[in-house]
């Protein structure tokens, strides 16, 4: 496929959601992969199938941008562990050391700092409100 066009982005996602639809411990993000293990000899396993998959379809990996056997990971703001997912430290200190907004333009985006990780914020519809 050829980037650059319009909607090369979500054509990607599409083909790397119906290449690894049926497989439970594999989520996928745009051109990222993770793999859910509950041991390494699993995560060999689910690796290969995993490799096998993008050879016959063709695709190869950066191997450097490749982590592999990580029991936690930070992605897409959050950090994933066998524990779970919570908000990522970093994320959290910036949300809490954000000074008090004095525009709207600086009240939405700190809304919108608090919307991305509403899931760990119990009632919190009900307490922007007040």
């Amino acid at each position: 496929m050829t980037f650059g066009l319009r909607n090369a982005a979500q054509s990607f996602q599409t083909f790397l959601d119906s290449l690894f639809r049926n497989l439970p411990y594999c989520f996928v993000y745009n051109d990222d992969i993770l793999i859910a293990s509950r041991n390494l000899d699993e995560h060999i396993s689910h690796l290969k199938e995993i490799f096998r998959r993008l050879d016959e379809n063709g695709l190869v990996l950066k191997i450097s941008k490749c982590i592999f056997a990580k029991p936690e990971v930070e992605f897409l703001g959050h950090h994933v562990s066998a524990r779970g997912i919570r908000p990522a430290t970093e994320r959290i200190q910036a949300i809490l050391n954000f000074n008090r907004p004095s525009t709207v333009k600086q009240l939405r985006r700190f809304l919108g700092m608090l919307n991305f990780y509403h899931r760990f914020l119990p009632n919190a519809a009900k307490h922007q409100t007040k």
